[in-house]
């Protein structure tokens, strides 16, 4: 018999059921209908004392008939549902016992499916009951879910399992550990066809957005939505997240169309399930697209379709409607329709922002602050100074709520703006360099972008230039041609008065149908020179035609070469993450220690492989990264994998700002990875202690790496020489890869010391000051 029989009783009302159990006899058939009218009270909306009496009545009313009946099953059936009753009253250690009672009988009998199957129960009630705070419990639950699982040779399950497993690392904040789960989880579900491997893609997406990896979590969300929509029995209604969340990075890239496109399916999907809360979220991201486009008019007419088919009814609604609204009329600047909207506004969110202070939701907060935001603008925008201040005070009742970046930037740049206005100017710069230090870890991308574009228009302002330039030139030479005709016409109109007077009529005849001729031969030469002229110009418009195309050209297949190496680096990061994924499944498998350890420490040098083609295609230089951003991260991962936190060990990094290309980062970074494993696993007793890596430039090119901890130091008799260690002989050969030189002393710790020089096509950047991390 499968747990939770009485699953059935969500799609059943209490009266239906009441019905079937008048008709039962006093068998196990009425224990099940006891047991899903106790499931029905269980979960239904707007649990309250009254419904949790209910339960506990079939609860008890089911245990007293299993127990004459003799049905061991069925009494553990309704101590499950004791368990879930005693997790709704928050009591979630003896939850876990009571779970650990049913999760035994099913040992007991050898029935593996129910009792991983009582465990990732467990997991799923902390999630409904719980919070934060007990995610280490709820962790716990799925891993001996799936442990169970893998014992028990239910592949699909045990990948499902490991699925709940990342998703709640994620939730605990280790994105790293994370990564490399979802890995194993999307290959398993390849290798065994299944369709639903799109819930799988959707949690890496979240996991690189979490790690600030936007090109890798567009692609993931592609994934996502190409398998959704080739799983025909899919859960239409899921398409909400997964279209949404790939039209926002699509936006996030400026392809405008493939956004609208998912936007659109997005509003379709709310439409058609009459889902009025979406409907009107997705509107709001569907009109911050046409602010992108600056399709401002387009926008309103959206919204003016929206209130005609689904009008505002819900102060949720009206709120989105009305700062859209707000947005819009700021863009066209209209100034007569926005005064006309601010008093219904006002009143909406002035009731919004008196509720904040009961909900303890900041996700609420920062959805108001965005939302209210185009109040202020339009104050900013039109001077009005005096009512800016007011609304500020507003935001300044929100201090101690934790506000995302995004809200402080926005409340930042108004303070900034009418502190200046006011004379205020040091606080007026506090506010800016505030501004300034979150837009440079949130927009380093586009700071990186504008050279380029700087660029272009330097290029297109010198062509212009030299246009105008080659015309004026052409006109001048025209001015001077027209002074010479004028001249010649003038002396030649004097002689031939002098002639008409001095000569006979005759003569003069001749002598004016000579002039004549003459005038005719100069117009010949002036038609002459402006077709020369002409062709000149004809010619210099091509060259220039030619110039740009070649410019075009060599832009293009630059940016080519940017991809084609970004892909590449790209696929390689994606191939030692399936190494990652191989290595770590493969360890679920393994019960010697040494063996799993020995797994584990290859995981960890591959993981260090991996991040440096992860920073390379995510970066504009493709051929070099920071040794210092480098190492940082390495550190960071081997701090989460090994729990250093527990083991009291503290890091101390101080590097230089130096540049390595791919071929010394590599050996360096194996070389860490090994030097920092060895002082975490064998430098410390349970006090604990510190590891220092530091990274200097002694000289114009040499660099030297120091890996020392102040552990219990290396045995009397130790020889570098004579030692067979692995990990040492591996860093004594990296160290002549990188041709340098490897030292080990022990004084209080162990000191590890590498010198080499840098490639010579790298140097350390110029004008920089060294930074320090720790």
């Amino acid at each position: 018999m499968l747990l939770f029989t009485g699953l059935g009783a969500f799609a059943q009302e209490a009266d239906t059921l009441l019905v079937k159990l008048k008709k039962t006899a006093l068998d196990t058939n009425r224990v099940n209908v006891q047991l899903d009218l106790a499931y029905y009270y269980l979960f239904k909306d707007g649990l309250n004392k009254t419904d949790v009496d209910s339960c506990l009545y079939y609860v008890h009313q089911a245990r007293e008939l299993a127990r004459s009946l003799d049905s061991k099953e069925h009494i553990f059936l309704a101590l499950l549902i004791d368990g879930q009753l005693i997790l709704e009253q928050k009591d979630f250690k003896g939850a876990e016992i009571i779970f650990s009672k049913v999760a035994d009988y099913y040992h007991s009998v050898g029935d593996k499916a129910n009792e991983a199957l009582v465990w990732d129960i467990m997991g799923e009630s902390i999630g409904f009951y719980g919070d934060l705070s007990n995610y280490e419990q709820r962790l716990r639950s799925f891993q001996k879910s799936r442990k169970i699982y893998l014992a028990g040779n239910y592949e699909l399950l045990a990948a499902q399992e490991l699925n709940k497993v990342a998703n709640t690392h994620l939730s605990l904040g280790n994105q790293y550990q994370a990564e490399i789960e979802l890995g194993a989880v999307i290959e398993k579900f390849k290798e065994l066809k299944y369709p639903k491997i799109y819930q799988a893609h959707y949690l890496l997406a979240e996991v690189y957005d979490r790690k600030r990896d936007n090109l890798s979590s567009l692609f993931s969300r592609i994934e996502c939505v190409k398998a959704f929509d080739a799983d025909k029995n899919r859960v239409e209604v899921e398409g909400y997240i997964y279209y949404q969340g790939l039209a926002e990075h699509y936006m996030r890239y400026e392809k405008y169309a493939q956004s609208a496109f998912y936007y659109q399916k997005t509003l379709d999907l709310a439409e058609k399930f009459k889902d009025r809360l979406y409907y009107y979220r997705c509107l709001r991201n569907f009109i911050k697209l046409y602010e992108k486009q600056k399709n401002h008019s387009a926008g309103l007419l959206l919204l003016e379709k929206v209130s005609k088919k689904f009008p505002p009814s819900t102060d949720s609604e009206k709120q989105f409607m009305l700062s859209s609204q707000l947005v819009l009329h700021n863009y066209l600047k209209d100034s007569k329709a926005t005064e006309k909207i601010i008093p219904e506004f006002k009143q909406i969110f002035m009731k919004w922002h008196t509720s904040l202070k009961k909900t303890p939701d900041d996700s609420e907060v920062n959805t108001f602050v965005y939302l209210y935001n185009p109040l202020l603008d339009y104050y900013l925008q039109n001077k009005q100074w005096d009512k800016l201040a007011l609304e500020l005070n507003l935001y300044d009742k929100l201090k101690s709520r934790k506000l995302t970046r995004s809200s402080q930037i926005s409340i930042l740049r108004f303070k900034f703006r009418l502190d200046s206005l006011h004379g205020n100017f040091l606080s007026a710069f506090k506010s800016i360099q505030q501004i300034r230090n979150f837009n440079d870890s949130l927009n380093a991308a586009d700071l990186k972008a504008k050279p380029n574009e700087f660029d272009a228009q330097l290029l297109s302002i010198k062509k212009e230039q030299a246009i105008k330039e080659l015309n004026s030139r052409a006109t001048l030479q025209n001015i001077d041609m027209v002074k010479i005709n004028k001249q010649r016409n003038i002396t030649l109109v004097g002689i031939l008065v002098a002639i008409v007077i001095a000569s006979l009529l005759y003569v003069g005849y001749k002598s004016k149908q000579r002039v004549n001729n003459q005038l005719q031969q100069q117009q010949i030469a002036i038609n002459d020179q402006n077709n020369s002229l002409s062709a000149l110009l004809t010619d210099k418009e091509k060259l220039i035609g030619d110039l740009d195309n070649l410019l075009n050209q060599q832009r293009s297949l630059i940016t080519d070469k940017e991809w084609l190496l970004k892909e590449v680096h790209h696929r390689v990061k994606n191939n030692l993450q399936i190494v990652m994924s191989l290595l770590y499944n493969q360890s679920a498998y393994l019960k010697n220690p040494a063996a799993i350890e020995a797994l584990k420490d290859s995981q960890n040098r591959v993981h260090a492989i991996s991040i440096i083609h992860q920073k390379l295609y995510s970066k504009t230089n493709v051929a070099t990264l920071v040794m210092a951003e480098y190492i940082k991260e390495l550190v960071h991962y081997l701090r989460d994998g090994y729990d250093t936190g527990r083991m009291k060990i503290k890091f101390i990094e101080e590097m230089d700002l130096i540049n390595l290309n791919i071929a010394q980062a590599v050996p360096l970074g194996l070389i860490v990875n090994e030097a920092v494993t060895n002082s975490i696993k064998y430098a410390f007793l349970k006090t604990g202690g510190d590891i220092r890596i530091e990274g200097r430039l002694i000289a114009h090119d040499i660099v030297s790496l120091t890996v020392a901890d102040n552990g219990v130091g290396l045995p009397p008799d130790f020889d570098i020489n004579k030692t067979t260690s692995l990990g040492m002989e591996m860093m004594k050969a990296l160290s002549k890869q990188l041709g340098g030189t490897f030292d080990v002393s022990t004084n209080a710790g162990v000191k590890i010391t590498i010198q080499f020089t840098i490639d010579k096509s790298v140097k350390a950047l110029p004008d920089e000051e060294p930074h320090r991390f720790s």
